[in-house]
């Protein structure tokens, strides 16, 4: 029990307490999707070479959007450091 009485909410819960977020949650549909749709390419026939060049092109997109933010970050870190004085 805390102080106001009231019971502490749970651990699982805890990961959705907060303030309300609005929009669709499209993180979730791509981490649900993702590997449904691997598993069902990789069912295919042939689905294995396959897989290899869906997993090579999943790991480019991650570096190229890796390397995108990282250069943002800094565009944006030296911008506001010349508009101080």
């Amino acid at each position: 029990m805390t102080g106001s009485g009231r019971r502490r909410p749970s651990w699982i819960w805890l990961f959705f307490w907060g303030r309300k977020r609005g929009g669709f949650p499209w993180l979730m549909v791509v981490v649900v999707l993702l590997p449904i749709g691997l598993a069902i390419s990789y069912s295919m026939p042939g689905g294995v070479g396959g897989t290899r060049w869906v997993g090579i092109a999943f790991t480019a997109v991650v570096v190229l959007v890796t390397i995108t933010a990282l250069g943002a970050g800094l565009w944006a870190l030296f911008q506001s450091r010349s508009r101080r004085r």
